[in-house]
């Protein structure tokens, strides 16, 4: 989606749109994340749990993870079920 501000209502607009998860700022996967510089990160969490992944003054960023721990891994496969973004006193859940 996008805000396009041309329109006389400035709306966001979601139509035909398809995610990409390799462009930076995107998290995907079990989860990965790339930045804005384009550095990969991937994040090994624990599966049913909420984890920070920016804490700043005004920008908070949590999410929790689901998934499932193979008999012959030590760590959980995760996935980013729920996102929450706190910017200043504003919130979003995803």
């Amino acid at each position: 989606c996008y805000v396009d501000c041309n329109s006389p209502h400035c709306a966001a607009q979601c139509r035909h749109r398809k995610a990409n998860r390799e462009a930076p700022g995107s998290a995907c996967y079990d989860p990965r994340f790339i930045g804005g510089d384009g550095i990969v990160f991937f994040f090994h969490g624990k599966s049913k749990e909420h984890f920070s992944l920016v804490s700043d003054f005004d920008l908070q960023i949590n999410s929790r993870l689901i998934g499932h721990r193979p008999a012959s891994r030590d760590w959980d496969f995760t996935w980013i079920q729920t996102l929450g973004i706190l910017f200043n006193s504003q919130t979003f859940s995803l």
